[in-house]
């Protein structure tokens, strides 16, 4: 199924998520703090490079996305995330908010090691793993949800990536701003008379305003 496919606010939406996301007091979710969220980063971004060695159209644009990509999905699918972490706005798409800090931390660590190359007019950060990444702190289908999306972007160049998610779920915030994990139920397909007709019959139900 293609990425786009999967953010589409529809009947799945309102059967597995909407008795909790239309509640007046909700508030929005930008992180799950209890999940470490550093530590599953971490072990995430070593996961993601050790995938792509040798693969010269990754770099951070492709890093930052299947983060992202990862995370919101299995949200979407599943109530929470898979690092936890808070994502925040940027020019070129979402990115982690805290991944400059994580990365900084890998590099003194000897987790990861950086550094630049040239790639037509442009600079490209290069990310080269030093150990493997912890496996266990994820289950299956977390890796799972990763590998999807890896075997999504990886035939796509860094621009089409960042074009990908400039979609509606980065345009609910304001630039620097973080973007709230229900962004991922938004959609900029047109909903089927199907699921128009059953919202009007869930507003009906639980008397939710038309």
């Amino acid at each position: 199924m293609k990425i786009a496919n999967k953010f589409r606010a529809c009947y799945s939406w309102a059967c597995k998520t909407v008795a909790r996301m239309v509640k007046k007091t909700s508030k929005p979710t930008f992180e799950f703090a209890a999940l470490n969220p550093n530590e599953r980063l971490r072990e995430m971004i070593l996961y993601i490079v050790k995938r792509h060695h040798g693969d010269s159209t990754f770099g951070a644009t492709k890093l930052n996305k299947i983060l992202f990509f990862s995370d919101f999905i299995y949200y979407f699918n599943n109530g929470e995330s898979i690092t936890g972490t808070a994502y925040r706005k940027d020019e070129f798409g979402p990115v982690p908010e805290k991944i400059e800090t994580v990365l900084e931390q890998m590099k003194l660590n000897g987790d990861i090691e950086g550094g630049i190359r040239k790639r037509g007019l442009f600079n490209q950060k290069l990310f080269i793993p030093k150990r493997e990444a912890n496996r266990a702190i994820f289950t299956e289908s977390q890796i799972s949800q990763i590998e999807d999306v890896i075997k999504n972007l990886k035939p796509r160049t860094s621009g089409d990536v960042s074009d990908l998610s400039h979609k509606r779920i980065w345009r609910v915030a304001r630039q620097d701003e973080l973007i709230p994990y229900e962004a991922a139920f938004l959609s900029d397909e047109p909903l089927t008379n199907y699921e128009i007709k059953r919202t009007k019959k869930l507003c009906s139900k639980y008397g939710w305003e038309n």
